[in-house]
């Protein structure tokens, strides 16, 4: 047989395998997207008497039937193990890092079993379930998942590939979490830099890296290199994204703060007081970030009266001389 028969054979080889994973990844796709579909469909109406019936509730009801005997993927286990992710994930995002915990942990534990370390499933397990730990202080545990999806990330996918640069930015914010500030920069601006030039300027993911480089600016007393990176990220997000995206809030909070170190009062304040009526306007005012940003405020306005006491003494001093005379 000749070197190019050999050759051809094994591109048809890997073309027929390639095809068969991007089929059986639809088809799990599809069977995940359905099952969730039919959970928002389950709520009993009856049951439910006319109210609204709350994420939880349906998060609840898609758990009963994971953990029950008749479990309908148990024979499954990859469609299991991404209906826990895909779980864990929307537990994660309300901040629920208890109820998510066992959803991460499994999806992990199948994923590994089943496909392997070096896999992109697992690999996203990993970074999610090093997430977790991370937002739980678990920093030990974290630093060891992410590390190891990071390298073996950078191993099978390559170092520009998104999912490692999500880990590399993960990393960044648990040595940001470390007070290990000079190791955080590093790995936020080599993915801020990635980013710019794989996604472009403007992507998202950018905008987001640039915003985690200019808190950690903030952090470093760097203020004017923070205050510039916010700038641009606010007015980029406000640009795209709109006035009352959670986003363009988060970029205006963070450049009031900026503006804050720097003791530009008259712009922090109004910017911080704009932020909170924003944040009442969309998420609440009883919702943490809202409830961040009027805590900001009210340590901005002390420390802007107790800078303004030399000054205000001063004038208070040339009064009661002036009418002595």
């Amino acid at each position: 047989i000749s070197v190019a028969l050999v050759r051809e054979q094994a591109l048809r080889k890997e073309t027929k395998l390639a095809h068969e994973a991007t089929k059986q990844e639809a088809a799990k796709t599809k069977v995940v997207s359905q099952f969730l579909q039919d959970m928002f469909a389950s709520v009993d109406p009856v049951q439910a008497q006319g109210r609204k019936v709350t994420v939880d509730e349906i998060l609840g009801e898609a758990s009963k039937r994971l953990e029950s005997p008749e479990n309908p993927f148990a024979k499954q286990p990859l469609v299991d193990a991404a209906i826990r992710a895909t779980l864990g994930a929307t537990y994660y995002g309300l901040g629920e890092y208890l109820n998510a915990e066992p959803y991460l942990e499994r999806a992990f534990s199948l994923r590994r079993e089943i496909l392997g370390e070096k896999n992109p499933e697992t690999l996203s397990s990993m970074n999610a379930l090093g997430l977790l730990y991370w937002a739980q202080g678990r920093f030990e545990e974290s630093e060891s998942l992410l590390l190891q999806a990071w390298e073996l990330s950078q191993d099978l996918l390559g170092d520009d590939h998104l999912e490692t640069l999500a880990i590399a930015s993960n990393l960044g914010m648990l040595y940001d979490s470390r007070s290990e500030l000079k190791t955080a920069e590093s790995f936020y601006q080599n993915v801020l830099d990635s980013r710019r030039r794989l996604l472009g300027p403007e992507h998202p993911d950018t905008l987001s890296s640039m915003l985690d480089l200019s808190f950690l600016y903030h952090n470093l007393g760097m203020y004017q290199e923070g205050e510039r990176l916010a700038r641009e990220s606010f007015v980029k997000r406000q640009r795209i994204f709109g006035d009352l995206h959670p986003d363009t809030l988060t970029s205006m909070h963070t450049l009031a703060l900026l503006l804050w170190d720097q003791q530009k009062y008259d712009e922090s304040e109004p910017l911080m007081v704009e932020v909170i009526k924003r944040r009442k306007q969309v998420l609440g005012e009883e919702h943490q970030s809202t409830l961040l940003s009027v805590n900001k405020l009210a340590l901005l306005n002390y420390d802007r009266a107790q800078n303004l006491q030399p000054e205000l003494l001063i004038t208070q001093t040339l009064q009661k001389q002036i009418r002595k005379h």
